[in-house]
């Protein structure tokens, strides 16, 4: 092999790992903003509604081609077609795409939040659905 063989493979390595790099630097942005921008509308979202709701809604604000709209759409479907129904379920389905100590923290939260209403309501004898 010819020394400018040599160099042009050097230069094609180097070339090839700067763009790794890169990739990987705009994906964790990207991740970044999309969790940063669920936990917003989420966390502004939850006080006026329900879980259900609420997904809805925040899906609603992606477009429909996105990982994060067909995540979502398959939390609600979740909520909505599955036998158990439950939040935990959900919730783990979203983290899968949103991954974040903060959401992780946040759905916890929600969860501690529909444990005592459903407490209250066995408390009180009402009726659940």
């Amino acid at each position: 092999m010819s020394s400018e063989n040599i160099q042009n493979i050097v230069l094609f390595a180097v070339v090839l790992i700067v763009f790794i790099i890169i990739t990987g630097v705009m994906n964790t942005i990207k991740r970044q903003q999309r969790c940063k921008k669920y936990y917003q509308l989420f966390s502004s979202s939850y006080g006026n509604s329900d879980v259900r709701s609420t997904l809805e809604s925040i899906r609603d604000s992606f477009r429909t081609n996105t990982q994060e709209y067909k995540t979502l759409s398959k939390a609600v479907n979740y909520l909505y077609f599955s036998c158990l129904k439950d939040y935990q379920t959900a919730f783990a389905i979203i983290e899968d795409t949103f991954s974040s100590h903060d959401i992780e923290a946040l759905h916890d939260e929600v969860l501690e939040k529909e444990r005592g209403k459903m407490i209250l309501l066995l408390e009180k004898g009402g009726n659940v659905r």
